[in-house]
C-alpha cells in the first residue's frame, strides 16, 4: 500500500474543506435572498438564481466527489477520523465568509477536535482490508450485525410513528 494513504488523506482534507466552504457560500446566498425585497405576487425570487448559491453548490459537489475518490487511496477508518476537519473549517468559514462571531468555547472545542484528529491519524490503521462477496455475506449474518440492523430499523419505525403521532396532535 505504501504511502498512498497520504494521497487519500490529502484528497479527503481538500474535499472536506470544499464541502464546508460550499455550505457556507450557499448560506451566504440564502442570506442574500432573505435580504432582497419581496417580489410582486406571481414573480419569484429563487435561491437557485443567486450566484453565491450556485458557486456553493459547485464547491459542495466537488468536495463530495473528492471525498469519494479519497476512499480509493486510504482506509475508511482513517478517513472517517479526518472528517472532523469539517468542524474546524466550518468555524473558520462561518467567521470569514458569514461574518459570524466565534466564541471562546468554540475555539477550545475546535482545539480539542484538532488534537483528537492528530492522534487518530498518528495512531490509526493506515491499511484497508479487502473483503470478497462471500466474506461480506458471512459478516452480514453475524449476530452483532443483525442486532445492530434490527435496532436501527426499530429506531426508524419508532421515530416515524412518533412523527405521525405528533402530526395528529398538532393538527
Amino acid at each position: 500500500m505504501g504511502a498512498t494513504w497520504l494521497v487519500g488523506v490529502a484528497i479527503n482534507l481538500v474535499g472536506s474543506i470544499f464541502i464546508n466552504l460550499g455550505t457556507n457560500v450557499m448560506k451566504l446566498g440564502h442570506n442574500k435572498l432573505a435580504a432582497m425585497p419581496r417580489t410582486p405576487i406571481g414573480a419569484k425570487n429563487t435561491v437557485s438564481k443567486i450566484r453565491e448559491w450556485q458557486i456553493g453548490v459547485a464547491l459542495f459537489s466537488l468536495g463530495n466527489v473528492g471525498n469519494f475518490v479519497s476512499f480509493g487511496y486510504a482506509a475508511q477508518s482513517l478517513l472517517a477520523a479526518i472528517g472532523c476537519v469539517q468542524f474546524v473549517s466550518n468555524v473558520i468559514f462561518a467567521s470569514f465568509v458569514l461574518k459570524e462571531q466565534v466564541s471562546r468555547g468554540v475555539m477550545i472545542a475546535t482545539g480539542c477536535i484538532v488534537g483528537g484528529c492528530i492522534m487518530l491519524v498518528s495512531f490509526g490503521s493506515h491499511t484497508s482490508q479487502a473483503y470478497s462477496y462471500h466474506d461480506l455475506l458471512a459478516l452480514y449474518g453475524k449476530p452483532a450485525y443483525v442486532t445492530y440492523m434490527s435496532l436501527g430499523a426499530a429506531t426508524v419505525v419508532a421515530a416515524y410513528a412518533g412523527y405521525c403521532i405528533g402530526q395528529k396532535t398538532v393538527a
